[in-house]
């Protein structure tokens, strides 16, 4: 899997992503969407990893059924998108 990780280094780049927390709106309720700066969207590492820490829908899912579930999640901010490559996530596949 070094191979792979090696791979995706080199051919890393950003490209925009639907916004997972406005829905592509760029807005969040009377504001700008805090996830994407009222984009609608954001600049994902491609190619383009979910998060699996919300898979994909920006909200903490390990709080549902709570008032916390509206909390945008910690990981990607509420993009639904792996913005950057985490340290933890490429020492993963080494």
């Amino acid at each position: 899997m070094a191979n792979t990780v090696a791979a995706r280094d080199s051919m890393s780049y950003y490209a925009p992503e639907d916004c997972a927390w406005c829905k592509s709106t760029g807005e969040f309720g009377d504001a700008p969407c805090p996830a994407c700066n009222g984009k609608g969207y954001v600049l994902a590492l491609q190619p383009a990893i979910t998060c699996a820490a919300c898979t994909g829908t920006g909200r903490s899912l390990w709080l549902v059924g709570t008032k916390a579930a509206d909390e945008r999640c910690p990981v990607c901010g509420g993009s639904g998108w792996l913005i950057k490559e985490l340290t933890w996530v490429k020492s993963c596949f080494v």
